[in-house]
């Protein structure tokens, strides 16, 4: 695998991961 490729991979997980928890926090909210 190429190293940007990689990079790209990582970023978009964390990017993923921040959406989730902004998610998670409106879920709560409802509740």
């Amino acid at each position: 695998l190429n190293l940007w490729v990689i990079y790209a991979i990582k970023s978009l997980n964390t990017r993923v991961a921040a959406l989730d928890d902004r998610l998670w926090e409106l879920v709560k909210e409802r509740e």
